[in-house]
């Protein structure tokens, strides 16, 4: 009978410690179940929270991106808007403001006037002008001294044409020889200045190297003058011939 009651007891004890350890093993597994879901729940809210951040700055940067596009394509349309307005501008100003040859056609119209030329008279003269020119095909030739360094003035150091009405004289730089010494020519291969003085004290210049080509426009005829250098140590030679003008 004590042998069967000890048999009992023990078991009863065994039982007991399996029981403490299930016990044991259940709390440990309820902690660490405990534990987690803790962990699982604060890392989804975690990812929750980022997904929200990450959506809203999705959101925001969607939102710039649209606004720099919108922005970006008002300003292509401001830029094309300008190019046309600068495109017109520029057709405008080629029309409105003359270049080459009509450019130097209104200086001299506007010369004109400053020299009291009337309006009518400058329209006159352009309507006239054609590009067939009718000339006398009748040219003279003379020749004359050219004045050069401290010379007296001499009969022959100018020529007149069209019936004395036009005057032609010219000063040149006297000639050096080989010591630098000056000699009683001018130099033709330096500039000339060419006088063309009219009847009552009126006068033109031409300065240039040889040939040099000027006109004197007298009344309705146009003179023509070529001069070149003369056949003879000192001279000139002015060849002129005149045209209707315009």
């Amino acid at each position: 009978m004590r042998h069967g009651f000890h048999e009992a007891r023990a078991r009863t004890r065994r039982r007991g410690r399996i029981l403490l350890g299930i016990a044991k093993w259940a709390v440990l597994l309820a902690i660490f179940g405990a534990i987690g879901y803790y962990a699982h729940e604060t890392g989804t809210r975690i990812a929750q929270r980022d997904t929200i951040e990450l959506r809203r700055q999705v959101a925001e940067l969607t939102t710039a991106t649209q606004t720099l596009q919108r922005d970006k394509d008002q300003l292509q349309r401001d830029l094309a808007t300008t190019s046309a307005r600068a495109e017109e501008l520029r057709k405008r100003y080629e029309s409105d403001v003359p270049t080459g040859a009509i450019s130097e056609i209104l200086r001299l119209a506007r010369e004109k006037l400053s020299a009291g030329v009337t309006p009518e008279r400058i329209a006159g003269v352009l309507a006239a002008v054609e590009n067939a020119r009718r000339c006398d095909d009748k040219p003279t030739s003379k020749r004359f001294l050219v004045k050069a360094g401290p010379r007296a003035p001499a009969v022959n150091d100018t020529v007149s044409f069209a019936d004395r009405t036009i005057t032609v004289s010219a000063t040149g730089e006297i000639t050096l020889d080989a010591e630098g010494r000056p000699q009683a020519w001018f130099d033709p291969g330096k500039p000339l200045t060419v006088v063309f003085t009219r009847i009552g004290g009126a006068e033109t210049v031409a300065k240039g190297v040889l040939p040099i080509n000027h006109s004197v426009v007298v009344n309705d005829l146009e003179h023509r003058f070529v001069v070149t250098q003369g056949d003879a140590r000192g001279f000139v030679t002015v060849t002129s011939d005149s045209c209707k003008y315009p």
